[in-house]
């Protein structure tokens, strides 16, 4: 089994660290951002890259993760990957956003927060499970991915009410098919593309 991709929030650092630590010690390979970031690598990509070539995708939610844009866009890119295993855990009982919980429909949860102890014995036990299920499978080809960032420098927005900016938005996302960042005086659209390989 390839690692597994922690997406949490930092304010979640400590009980999130005394889990991976834990996953650790069974043998179960994990990367988060809390490690360097390769100097000629963009961030952004490394995230891209550790998502598309995990094995599994671990969610820690809590208030902070849920309402985490990033942490949205993590589990977004772990949905679209080729073989995806996805798992969640509720390090604190949290109210989910609409597009958050439409995200985790069909997901397993895990209720880390009603018995820790048992949390992380159930997390253990699903990824050696799916270890166990891909052991000698072939390795999955993994494409290549490339980030666009799009800015529309925002002059109307003074001319435009929030319903009609809102729905200008929402329009432009599905057209460019990317989410969008209201930065102000600009808008800035992200877009993944897959990089397809020249002999597909």
């Amino acid at each position: 089994m390839g690692h597994v991709f922690i997406s949490y929030s930092r304010r979640d650092s400590e009980v999130v660290g005394q889990i991976v630590s834990q996953l650790a010690k069974e043998g179960i390979e994990t990367w988060m951002d809390r490690e360097p970031v390769q100097p000629e690598k963009p961030w952004r990509k490394q995230i891209i890259e550790n998502i598309d070539t995990a094995s599994a995708f671990v969610l820690f939610i809590s208030p902070d993760s849920a309402s985490s844009d990033t942490n949205l866009k993590e589990l977004t890119l772990a949905k679209e990957a080729s073989q995806p295993f996805l798992l969640s855990v509720m390090l604190k009982e949290t109210i989910l956003p609409a597009e958050l919980r439409r995200q985790l429909t069909g997901m397993p949860i895990l209720p880390y927060y009603s018995d820790p102890k048992k949390g992380v014995r159930d997390l253990v036990e699903a990824l050696k499970k799916k270890q166990a299920a891909s052991a000698g499978a072939p390795p999955i080809k993994r494409s290549g991915f490339r980030e666009i960032e799009v800015v529309l420098e925002n002059t109307t927005k003074e001319s435009f009410g929030e319903k009609a900016k809102e729905e200008l938005l929402k329009t432009l996302g599905e057209v460019i098919h990317g989410s969008i960042v209201d930065a102000g005086k600009n808008f800035v659209i992200v877009r993944v593309e897959e990089i397809l390989s020249k002999s597909e």
